[in-house]
């Protein structure tokens, strides 16, 4: 995936970004595929405690994310924290930055009772623009909503709790990412919320994340959705492919769900941004939805 967004190229560090990798998986990075998932990772829909996406925005050069379950092989939730929690301290010495705002309301995460689905997980972003290890300045309180039975006139609606943007633009992405369904009655629709200490009553920033996923026959179609929203909004495509057969053998037409979700970021003191994420299916392939595509009403 480094190679695919062009840093291998670069030689500027893809090694030392596996390292990372394996080392936040601890236990599970030596794990056989064939004995299963070490947990019910939320990660992604098979239990791969990894997640990987691609940023794209007009302009700029492409950047990778990795999402991250550390401590996803412990036995209990309270012991999944306290990997968790060694694992971040162990990448910010690595890495050069500071676990202070963590330290500050990890009280919140890490109660003496613990439940839930997990209890952290790590990102990292990996840009060309940017040395390794150079956090975010500005602290961000993320709020994720869940739309189920959404239209995408609600979608509009959803959006325009973040002024000065039009809102038309997110209505637009998800009927071409969906296909146009009309109501997400599949997997729900997840807006999120971003709020900054610049304005503390409205968010800063608005993402639409569209499961495609659900509303696609295969990867194919999904591939070909990601496509055609990022060229409306200006940004090459072309990574795509590249990431594609870094990740899989498989045709994109025998599976679904390689393509995770693709969701359009907006902020108010940045570019649109259009993301695509993508599952390892380390464990499982889901199989294409539609037998007969022309049947089912996809293109052919």
């Amino acid at each position: 995936m480094c190679g695919a967004a062009g840093f291998a190229a670069r030689g500027d560090g893809s090694g030392r970004a596996l390292s990372e990798l394996l080392d936040l998986l601890g236990p599970a990075a030596h794990r056989p595929l064939g004995a299963g998932p070490p947990s019910r990772s939320f990660v992604c829909d098979d239990h791969s405690p990894a997640e990987f996406s691609l940023a794209f925005s007009a302009g700029s050069p492409v950047s990778l994310r990795l999402l991250v379950e550390p401590g996803c092989s412990a036995s209990t939730l309270e012991e999944n924290g306290r990997l968790r929690r060694r694992a971040l301290e162990a990448l910010a010495a690595r890495r050069d930055f500071s676990t202070e705002p963590v330290r500050r309301v990890e009280d919140w995460f890490f109660p003496s009772a613990m439940h839930g689905l997990f209890a952290l997980w790590c990102a990292m972003e990996l840009r060309q623009d940017r040395p390794a290890g150079l956090s975010w300045h500005t602290p961000r309180v993320k709020v994720y909503v869940a739309h189920h039975d959404i239209t995408v006139a609600q979608a509009h609606t959803v959006s325009r709790l973040r002024p000065g943007e039009p809102a038309e633009r997110v209505g637009e992405f998800c009927r071409v990412v969906a296909g146009d369904p009309g109501r997400f009655v599949h997997r729900p629709l997840v807006s999120c919320l971003s709020y900054t200490d610049r304005h503390r009553a409205l968010p800063t920033g608005y993402t639409v994340h569209v499961p495609v996923r659900d509303y696609a026959p295969d990867d194919e179609a999904a591939r070909d959705r990601a496509t055609a929203v990022l060229r409306r909004h200006g940004m090459d495509p072309g990574v795509l492919d590249s990431a594609w057969a870094a990740m899989t053998s498989r045709r994109p037409r025998d599976g679904v769900g390689l393509i995770a979700y693709v969701s359009l970021v907006q902020s108010t003191w940045q570019p649109p941004r259009v993301n695509v994420y993508f599952s390892p299916e380390a464990y499982t392939v889901r199989p294409p939805r539609a037998t007969n595509r022309v049947q089912e009403g996809w293109a052919t």
